[in-house]
């Protein structure tokens, strides 16, 4: 006697599921410029509408001064209470800007699900960095945290050290997928 099993996958529906990622943030490069200063994670706000799961981080940068490659990474922070860059959701590794031409970073990052809210998406690198900015645009609120090495963890909880609504509108942004 012989027993065939035929295992099918379907999705509820009985039709494949199609999620099309999109971006949350400013993603268009503009030829306006921001320098960044090395050694602080540097975060812009950015509000999520409804839950979504983050796939990548993205920003267009170049390296600033010298002429040595940059170590450059990216993380997502919380809102607090008190409307600022609070806990760590999910951060990038390392990648390493090799010239001083505005390229458009990506950094994986894993699938993290969100709700929907205000979020603080960011960068952190080891020297000076150049990010493209949109100074067309109404300022955006913008935390800092100072001392804040590439080559260390990235902070669980961070207390910006700075922050102000007068900064330029960051070419930063996530990609997410619902």
């Amino acid at each position: 006697m012989i027993i065939l099993f035929v295992f099918s996958a379907c999705s509820p529906t009985g039709s494949d599921v199609t999620v099309t990622p999109y971006n949350l943030g400013n993603d268009t490069q503009d030829t306006d410029v921001s320098p960044y200063a090395s050694e602080n994670i540097t975060l812009i706000k950015i509000e999520v509408p409804s839950s979504t799961t983050i796939q990548s981080l993205s920003m267009f940068a170049r390296r600033y001064t010298g002429t040595s490659a940059t170590a450059v990474r990216m993380a997502v922070y919380t809102n607090s209470t008190s409307g600022y860059a609070d806990t760590l959701v999910v951060g990038s590794t390392v990648q390493t800007i090799l010239t001083g031409a505005m390229q458009l970073l990506t950094f994986d990052v894993v699938d993290t699900e969100i709700p929907a809210g205000t979020y603080w998406v960011g960068l952190n690198a080891d020297v000076d960095v150049t990010v493209s900015s949109d100074q067309s645009l109404s300022a955006k609120d913008v935390c800092y945290e100072y001392n804040v090495s590439t080559g260390t963890a990235w902070p669980e909880n961070i207390n910006p050290s700075r922050s102000t609504s007068n900064e330029n509108n960051l070419n930063i942004y996530m990609t997410v997928a619902d």
